[in-house]
């Protein structure tokens, strides 16, 4: 649409050039250099701002980021929740065993400490 403008407004200038009528030609030529204006800016926001272009890709990437850190940690969860029902359930008595070990220091009669300084 402000192209279509634009491209108007410049053969209407140039029509008014081989007139001369100074003051209408100063004010197409002021309107033309405004839409330019309107559309140098309209452009450099579409890019630059902060909701342009370039964050947008900035944005995917992040969300792509962000999917695969979240898929990891639903990943871990559910091994974490598989452990956890069979320490609850007593399935896994070895399991139970290394996180009594592991949590709470406790060892077997069988078992020989080394202690190193």
């Amino acid at each position: 649409m402000i192209l279509w403008l634009m491209i108007r407004f410049f053969r209407y200038f140039q029509n008014l050039l081989f007139e001369a009528n100074y003051k209408e030609v100063l004010i197409s030529s002021s309107l033309i250099i405004f839409f330019l204006f309107i559309n140098f800016f309209a452009l450099t926001n579409l890019i630059y701002s902060s909701r342009g272009m370039l964050t947008l890709n900035n944005l995917k990437d992040e969300i792509a980021l962000n999917t695969k850190e979240l898929q990891k940690i639903k990943n871990d969860n559910a091994t974490i929740e598989t452990k956890i029902k069979n320490i609850v359930e007593f399935k896994d008595s070895d399991l139970v065993d290394q996180t009594i070990r592991e949590y709470l220091g406790y060892a077997q009669e069988d078992d020989y400490i080394i202690k190193l300084n």
